[in-house]
């Protein structure tokens, strides 16, 4: 696996004004992704990980907007580009499977229809014959049994999990580079999520895929995942490889996280995380998690801690990240 980015997320930040203020949903995040490569984002709902992968894809919608920061895929900034050019980029060279299939899919089209959207619009020059046949395979790759007869179902004919596959062929019609997976195992049932992540999986070893899996269940992270980036408050506060991270957590917050997830034997107590996530169109002043940590001091207040690297890529951004 080449150690050179394929995607850079360098300083990002996107802010949504509203009535009740501007929100800096994304305040000065940096990640990147080398070919091959699975990185996991976590935290909780609100952290900025959705809107991040969004800003990724070129999908803001006002009144969000990029107000700093760029995005890189293989060195080529993307943020500049007008609508027309990241169409051709988007669902080619990057896509996304999103986090509601039933929303993400137009509920009066048949799938299959769907799916050879996905090919001739990138590729006019395919015959509507072809596209049909390549959505046929497409299903049949991701799982579906019957594909020849479901390419005529709708959505609404199809089970959550199903739908998710469906998802999952359209990013895949066009072999992709990136695949930016947005919680795509919610509202599933755990057979069903398992199965959705090995073909996550699978798709990866057999194309060569880089995958951006954004997710709040930690269990996914420690299995499908090579690096975990842990943001909160629209920051990034601790990433690192999966092992490094698990076990030995630097921040705060990524210890409260691993403590309120159950263990498989069941012994134990959950601690859950007091208090509850700042409001992000507030001026946040000292570092944004102090109000709901055991280890907060009055430097804590002061300024937002730097990430600070402490051991072969292992960061944290926390003040007494050598000591917890």
């Amino acid at each position: 696996m080449s150690s050179a980015p394929l995607l850079e997320v360098d300083s990002l930040r996107v802010e949504f004004k509203t009535d009740a203020g501007t929100v800096r949903a994304v305040d000065g995040v940096s990640l990147s992704l080398a070919p091959g490569e699975r990185v996991a984002v976590v935290g909780e709902s609100g952290s900025g990980k959705t809107v991040t992968a969004l800003a990724v894809m070129g999908l803001l919608e006002p009144p969000g907007n990029i107000t700093g920061g760029d995005v890189r895929l293989d060195g080529r900034s993307l943020p500049p580009l007008p609508d027309n050019e990241y169409r051709r980029i988007r669902g080619r060279d990057i896509a996304m499977v999103f986090q509601d299939p039933m929303s993400a899919l137009n509920p009066a089209i048949r799938v299959g229809a769907q799916v050879a959207e996905a090919i001739t619009v990138h590729d006019p020059s395919v015959s509507r014959a072809a596209a049909r046949r390549r959505a046929v395979e497409l299903l049949e790759r991701v799982g579906i049994a019957a594909a020849a007869q479901r390419v005529r179902d709708y959505p609404h004919q199809l089970s959550g999990g199903m739908r998710q596959r469906v998802l999952l062929a359209m990013a895949l019609a066009n072999s992709p580079r990136v695949l930016i997976a947005d919680e795509p195992t919610t509202a599933l049932d755990v057979t069903t999520q398992a199965q959705i992540l090995e073909l996550l999986d699978s798709s990866r070893a057999d194309l060569g895929l880089s995958v951006l899996l954004v997710t709040h269940d930690l269990g996914v992270v420690a299995g499908h995942a090579d690096r975990v980036v842990v943001m909160y408050a629209g920051r990034i506060v601790e990433e690192g490889g999966v092992q490094q991270v698990f076990a030995s957590p630097r921040h705060p917050y990524t210890r409260g996280l691993l403590a309120s997830v159950p263990t498989a034997n069941g012994r134990g107590s959950l601690t859950p995380i007091p208090g509850a996530p700042p409001d992000l169109s507030q001026v946040l002043v000292g570092c944004p998690f102090h109000p709901r940590c055991a280890f907060a001091e009055a430097q804590c207040l002061d300024a937002v801690p730097p990430l600070v690297e402490l051991a072969d890529g292992h960061c944290a951004a926390c003040v007494r990240a050598r000591e917890i």
